[in-house]
């Protein structure tokens, strides 16, 4: 079952959220698969589009490639906010 404010098992979210990252950074298969959304009460959790897994905490292979992604930009540009 999934957790309160997610849609049944197997359905995707209502609305997609672009994905976080740099622009124009082409993301993995893995990475790929996940989704980022918000549930009624504003909470987030993410989505897995190929197993249709829903989960209220960040997968490990999402939030490692956002951190590979942020160090690429703060790399390339003379100035990095994090």
């Amino acid at each position: 079952m999934p957790p309160p404010g997610m849609g049944p098992p197997g359905m995707p979210p209502p609305q997609q959220m672009p994905p976080p990252g740099p622009s124009g950074a082409q993301k993995p298969p893995d990475v790929a698969e996940w989704s980022e959304h918000r549930n009624v009460d504003g909470r987030m959790y993410y989505y897995n589009s190929k197993t249709q897994e829903s989960t209220w905490e960040k997968p490990k292979v999402l939030a490692d490639w956002e951190g590979t992604a942020v160090f690429i930009s703060c790399r390339d540009s003379q100035t990095c906010f994090v």
